[in-house]
Parts: C-alpha cells; sequence; structure tokens
C-alpha cells in the first residue's frame, strides 16, 4: 500500500488527478477506513472543484478520527464556498478547539463572521490569525476589507500594504487597495500604485480599469475613453463591466460625445438590471407611494391626536436622487454643531417597526394611544443614536426618500424639520439616469430615463400632497442656487436650523476629503470646487427628453424653472 500512496501523492504533484483519485479508489475498496486516502481524496476533489465529493471524503476522514484540526477546517471551508456561514463557525471553532493555535482555523472564523456581517467578531478573528501568524498576507488583507467596511480607512490601507509587503504579487491587495484610494479620492496615491501595479500585472484588466478612472478624474477624457474601450469584463464579472461602461460614459460625457454617453448609461443600467433581477421590485416602493397618495389626498389631520409639547424635533434631510442632498451633508457636516447620519436605514427600520403595530394598515395611524405613540418615538430615536458618532447640538436624519415617509414622521414628531433639496427636474432625472445605484425597490426605478421621470412624478406628487395635508415645518434649498449664490442660500438654511454662520462651511471641500468613504454615487465630486456644469446638463440630451417633458412640466413650473 506504501508504494501506492506515494505514486498517489506524485500524481497529485503532477497534476495528474484523475490518476490520483483512481489509485485512492482503489485502496478504499479493500481498506474502507484508511484515513490519508479519505483526506487525500477529499483534497483531490476540493482541488478540482468537486465541493460535494470532498465534503464526502473529509466527512468519512473525521469519522475515522475526529481529533484532526486540519479536516474540521477543510470542511470549514467548504461551507465557506456554500455560503453557510453558520456552519462553517461550528467546524472552524471545532477545529480552533482542538488546536487553539491553528491560524488557518482563525482565518476561516473570521471570513465566516465577515460572511454575516459581524464585522468586529471578524475583525477579532483576523487580528489573532496574525498574533499567530504576523507573515500570513491573507489575513493582512482580509483584515483590510474589514477596517474598509467599518470606515478605519488609515488601518484598511495599512493591513492591505502589509498584505502586498508579504506578496508583492497577491493581485486581490492591490484592486483593493486600488479601489481604497480612488474611492476616497486619493488620486496621488492612486496613481503610485497603479504605477506600481502595471509594472508587475501588466495586460491585467482590472488594474487597467483604474487606470481609466484615474484619467477621468484628471481630466484626461480620451484617455480614459481609449483604456475603458480596450478592455471588458462581460460575462464573467459583469459587476466590473458595471463599472467599466458607467465611467466610460461619464468620460464620454465630459468629451462631448454624448449620444456615445448615453448608450453606455443605458447598457450599464440594462446589465445592472440583469445582474439583480432577483433582489428587487420596482412596484413595491410605487404602490407605496399610490396607496399614501390616495389615503392622504382626502385626509384630515384632526383625525390624529394631538401629541404633548415636549415631542423631540429631529431634523431630515430629504429630497429626490441626485437632488443635491450629498453636497449639502458635506457642506452642513462643516458646520462645528452639525451631525449628518448619512443614508442609513432608521426610517426604513422605524416603518417596518410601525408596521408590526398597525397591520400594515396606514390608517391604523389615528387609533394609536400613548403608550404605543412613546414606544415608537423611542424606537427611532434609539435607531438613530445607533449612528450618532459625534455629539453635536444638532443631528441631521440624511437619507432623500425618507419623503415617501413625511407622514408617518409628522405622526411621531409633528415639528420635525425637514431639508427640502430641489433640482432642476431635468437634471435631476437625467443624473439619476447616469449613475448605476446599488439597486434596492426604490434605486430600480432609475435604471431608464421613462422610468426615472415617472418615479419622480410619483415622489413630487406625493410631496405636493403632503405639504397642502400638513403643516410641514421644512425649508426648501435648490442645487442651482447653491452653487451661483452660496452664501445667501446656505446662510438662509442655517437661519431656519437657528445657527450661526461657521466660516468652516467655506471650506467644505476639505470637510470632503477628510471624511473617509462618502456612501453615495456622489463620492467623487464632492471635494471639487462648485462647479456649474451641471446646472441645465440635461439640455446635452434633449432629444431624449422630447416625449418626457410634458410628465415634468408640472413641477418645472412650480419649482419655477425654465425649460
Amino acid at each position: 500500500m506504501q508504494n501506492e500512496l506515494e505514486l498517489a501523492i506524485e500524481k497529485i504533484n503532477q497534476k495528474k488527478f484523475e490518476e490520483a483519485i483512481n489509485i485512492y479508489e482503489k485502496i478504499l475498496e479493500s481498506t474502507p477506513n484508511h484515513l490519508d486516502s479519505n483526506l487525500n481524496l477529499g483534497t483531490v476533489y476540493f482541488q478540482t472543484g468537486n465541493l460535494e465529493k470532498a465534503s464526502e471524503f473529509w466527512n468519512k476522514a473525521i469519522n475515522i478520527n475526529p481529533n484532526i484540526p486540519e479536516i474540521h477546517n477543510n470542511l470549514a471551508t467548504i461551507y465557506i464556498n456554500r455560503k453557510d456561514y453558520a456552519e462553517a463557525i461550528n467546524y472552524a471553532k471545532k477545529a480552533i478547539e482542538i488546536n487553539p493555535n491553528f491560524y488557518l482555523a482563525h482565518n476561516n472564523l473570521g471570513i465566516s463572521y465577515k460572511g454575516l456581517k459581524k464585522l468586529i467578531d471578524a475583525k477579532s478573528c483576523f487580528i489573532k490569525t496574525l498574533e499567530l501568524n504576523p507573515k500570513y498576507n491573507i489575513a493582512h488583507y482580509n483584515l483590510g476589507i474589514i477596517y474598509y467596511e467599518l470606515n478605519e480607512i488609515e488601518k484598511s490601507e495599512l493591513s492591505y500594504l502589509k498584505s502586498i509587503e508579504l506578496n508583492p504579487n497577491y493581485i486581490f491587495a492591490y484592486i483593493n487597495l486600488l479601489n481604497l484610494y480612488e474611492k476616497i479620492n486619493d488620486n496621488f496615491k492612486l496613481e503610485e500604485l497603479l504605477d506600481k501595479a502595471q509594472g508587475i500585472f501588466i495586460e491585467n484588466a482590472s488594474i487597467k480599469l483604474f487606470r481609466g478612472k484615474l484619467n477621468y478624474k484628471q481630466k484626461k477624457y480620451e484617455e480614459s475613453i481609449n483604456i475603458l474601450q480596450s478592455i471588458n469584463f462581460y460575462p464573467s464579472n459583469k459587476t466590473r463591466e458595471i463599472t467599466r461602461l458607467n465611467f466610460l460614459a461619464k468620460a464620454q460625457d465630459k468629451a462631448k460625445r454624448f449620444e456615445e454617453a448615453f448608450d453606455n448609461f443605458h447598457a450599464a443600467n440594462k446589465l445592472n438590471m440583469e445582474n439583480n433581477s432577483k433582489n428587487y421590485d420596482k412596484n413595491k416602493v410605487l404602490e407605496s407611494i399610490s396607496l399614501r397618495k390616495d389615503y392622504f389626498r382626502s385626509f384630515n389631520q384632526n383625525d390624529w391626536v394631538k401629541l404633548n409639547s415636549d415631542t423631540p424635533n429631529p431634523v431630515f434631510l430629504i429630497g429626490f436622487p441626485r437632488s443635491g442632498t450629498t453636497l449639502l451633508d458635506t457642506i452642513l457636516r462643516s458646520h462645528k454643531d452639525i451631525s449628518v447620519i448619512e443614508e442609513k436605514p432608521i426610517i426604513s427600520n422605524f416603518i417596518e417597526h410601525l408596521n408590526s403595530k398597525t397591520n400594515n394598515n396606514i390608517d391604523q395611524l389615528k387609533n394609536l394611544n400613548d403608550l404605543a405613540i412613546f414606544e415608537l418615538k423611542k424606537y427611532y430615536l434609539d435607531e438613530r443614536n445607533k449612528y450618532i458618532q459625534e455629539s453635536k447640538n444638532l443631528i441631521i436624519d440624511k437619507m432623500p426618500l425618507n419623503m415617501i415617509h413625511t407622514a408617518e414622521i409628522i405622526r411621531f414628531f409633528p415639528n420635525a424639520k425637514f431639508i427640502l433639496a430641489i433640482r432642476n427636474p431635468c437634471d435631476c432625472v437625467l443624473s439619476s439616469f447616469m449613475q448605476s445605484f446599488k439597486l434596492n425597490d426604490s434605486m430600480a426605478n432609475l435604471n431608464n430615463l421613462d422610468d426615472s421621470v415617472h418615479f419622480y412624478s410619483e415622489v413630487m406628487e406625493l410631496w405636493d400632497i403632503y405639504e397642502k395635508q400638513f403643516k410641514i415645518n421644512f425649508h426648501q434649498i435648490k442645487y442651482e442656487e447653491i452653487i451661483t449664490n452660496f452664501q445667501s442660500s446656505i446662510s438662509n438654511l442655517l437661519n431656519f436650523l437657528q445657527l450661526e454662520w461657521s466660516n468652516e462651511i467655506n471650506n467644505f471641500n476639505k470637510t470632503a476629503k477628510n471624511r473617509g468613504l462618502i456612501a453615495t454615487p456622489s463620492y467623487d465630486q464632492v471635494n471639487e470646487p462648485l462647479y456649474n456644469s451641471s446646472i441645465n446638463r440635461w439640455k446635452n440630451y434633449e432629444n431624449k427628453f422630447k416625449n418626457l417633458l410634458t410628465k415634468l412640466d408640472p413641477w418645472i413650473k412650480k419649482y419655477e424653472y425654465l425649460k
């Protein structure tokens, strides 16, 4: 048997896997409980991508000897591949129980916690992995991912750099670090790392993609177009192809190649829809808006029990997507007394909790007793407090489409303040179409110009009803006025918020540079000085609006814009 085992290992080293499998199967015919044959056969099947067979033989090996940590860790890897992270955790923990110093099992445990979005637990596991083996570059890489998601940008950068130092050919660390530099708009470090990466991975398409992005940021639009047209990720990596198409379209737009730009924005959005078709239903939010329109058109606020005067007055920054809310966010958070919570699911969680109390019946809002109202107000404030990082005088909850739930907010916080961001409706829907948003039920309505116009009209019609039916304490601020009359428009907004001018506001773009990650599509714009090229941008695509302007007319007139 010894000769057969040595021959099998030789075949594995030669990558003659079928011959190795045949040798092990013959051994197991006569000796089914032979540990090494079951273990190695599982490994061969894993290396050839047959996870079912790998799992089968590793489980047989465990039954023969349950005290080998490597086998438990191998099975953890199988379950990580299946995205069954709970089961992976069980196997990784068992491996650690047998051998507490088994660094690979600690790493797998971290990957599993990360899969369950338990980022703090994952971070602890990767730190422990590196205590046991400081030179394990993959753990540095994994820790970089966790720090990135926790917005600990400097630590993330250092982790990726350490991974690269330990393995200069580990391309995944380069790609993630390039992504980090691009997202925080550090073009100097981005270019420096790109030069190094392109010297190692000469024709790698992913590295070229970042070069195309950098050229776009450096306003080298034709160079960006040439690079982005030379690569393609479809169909192997649709997410990266969406990014390529989107940046190509943006560069073409800047180069005034508008027809090509429009076609590529459309292609990016179409692929975005195809890639995420099972994850959203665009009609859900439209049905939610329709229900509220029908209900509140004939609503009498006297049906609601009045709340005590000690009700808190939270502040909300709302508006249709791409109406300038991220710019406002950056300006306002520059003020020494203002903290902005950027696009967290506070109201969506609150509405879900509210619906559990009302059985999804909006009419039940009028029947809530004092105890229920108190509990729901506390629920919102507790949810909001989870995201408050700095204790400042004014906290602003920024989520543009919270405007859909203005009525529910007012039900519990009748004196809440709303900052309503407004932008030329044509520019607003065009800019929405030009973004490949991370899709959800709402953003799924922005993947073509027709849907974007329809969604805009539905949202604004609902807001119009709210305006007529409620005494909303709101301040309307136009994107164009921020650009053309910054001091006056922001001063008026601060007066509404009962705050004095803060000189830091004048340098708001520096605040953007120091923010780390900005979780909106405007991340590459808000750290730039104010520019007016985005005003009336829709005129470049006027032929695409021929049959859509009629639907936008009411809002163009209401908000006093010219066609």
